[in-house]
């Protein structure tokens, strides 16, 4: 009966050294929306992306009022007989190439350029203060709840203390 209450007692020993050597877990979590919108830099960035939208559709619209242009003048040439062979062949040519320039016109990449331009030095500087208030604060992981679907209560929202780092 000894041995078998002394192999109880040590197991119950055994079982119980894992829970007392684990680390605590420390889960910070921030919203990333929430914190980019507070961010100066963030929201110039935006402004300056949206500009060049706009210039970048009025350059396509221009490229296309030009080509309508040249349309209409080669219509007009090709009814007054004011053009040889060549010369039609040229300016069909011409208009080919540049239906292919506005089907072609990389409008996405340009933007995906100018907002990786402008985002990345903001993205990393708030990744930074991230970084730096885990290492600061003990946190053992930080989530972005915009892709949290729960939350422990236990869980540090982290938001404030980002926002001091990045001087907010």
């Amino acid at each position: 009966m000894k041995k078998i209450l002394s192999f109880i007692v040590i197991a119950l020993l055994l079982n119980s050294v894992p829970a007392f050597s684990q680390k605590v877990l420390k889960i910070g979590h921030f919203d990333t929306q929430k914190l980019l919108l507070q961010i100066p830099d963030y929201q110039s960035a935006q402004k300056q992306i949206q500009e060049y939208a706009k210039q970048i559709e009025s350059d396509l619209k221009k490229k296309k009022q030009e080509y309508n242009n040249k349309v209409q003048a080669y219509i007009d040439d090709e009814k007054a007989n004011r053009m040889n062979a060549q010369q039609k062949q040229a300016k069909q040519e011409e208009l080919m190439a540049m239906q292919q320039e506005i089907e072609n016109y990389p409008v996405t990449d340009k933007l995906q350029e100018k907002q990786n331009e402008l985002l990345t030095p903001v993205l990393t500087r708030m990744n930074d203060a991230i970084q730096a208030v885990a290492k600061e604060n003990g946190f053992t992981y930080i989530f972005s709840t915009s892709n949290i679907i729960y939350s422990a209560p236990d869980s540090q929202d982290i938001t404030a203390l980002v926002k001091k780092k990045l001087g907010i």
